[in-house]
């Protein structure tokens, strides 16, 4: 696809649609239906989201994509801490998916977080994906979940060469605000158009690499 599109900083006049991208984005992709757009809500206010990493693919004035970042933690056993940075939901409207849109957004939030310092990106994805973009398994800084868990899915990357390097037996602790309040999530959803939910291979696929964990 002929790059016709800019990559900017995300706007608070700018929330619902991105809301609505990650629903677009994510709908039936992971599970039936899909959380991603209520998680992304409760970011925009929370304490966690970093505005200045947050940023929108723009297409003929409209909004195609979205990735936004939180600030997360490694601790230790003995409470030690460091601090992280993560991203996600990265959001890419259906349409435009398979074009190289998505991997440019996240090239150039992670050269940006480069720059404001930021010492390291940990995220759950899947690592076909991700290793094109530098993320390697957890496990080979000795990362855990914040269950105490090797996973497959939990993945990071430097920013900072060797900041990981005694990140052994360290568990990732994620803002809360990825936690889901059902209740409140039926309530947010009601807002958007209705969509059919239903079983698909990506979910499948998804299922697997999550439970590769021990």
């Amino acid at each position: 696809m002929k790059k016709n599109y800019i990559i900017r900083k995300e706007t608070k006049e700018d929330y619902n649609e991105t809301e609505y991208i990650t629903r677009e984005a994510f709908f039936n992709v992971y599970q039936k239906g899909c959380f991603e757009h209520y998680i992304l809500n409760k970011l925009h206010s929370s304490k966690d989201y970093i505005k200045e990493l947050a940023f929108v693919v723009e297409k003929n004035n409209k909004l195609i994509g979205h990735i936004g970042y939180t600030h997360s933690k490694l601790i230790s056993s003995n409470n030690d801490e460091k601090d992280i940075i993560s991203f996600g939901p990265v959001s890419i409207i259906p349409k435009y998916k398979m074009h190289g849109i998505g991997s440019k957004l996240i090239i150039h939030s992670i050269a940006e977080a480069k720059k404001l310092g930021y010492k390291a990106i940990v995220i759950y994805g899947n690592p076909k994906l991700y290793q094109h973009f530098g993320f390697t398994l957890g496990i080979k800084y000795g990362i855990k979940t914040a269950e105490g868990k090797n996973a497959v899915p939990l993945l990071a990357m430097e920013l900072e060469k060797g900041y990981l390097n005694d990140a052994d037996g360290y568990r990732f602790m994620e803002s809360q605000d990825f936690e889901i309040n059902e209740q409140e999530f039926n309530e947010y959803d009601k807002s958007f158009p209705y969509k059919e939910k239903k079983k698909t291979e990506s979910q499948t696929e998804f299922e697997i690499i999550s439970n590769l964990m021990w």
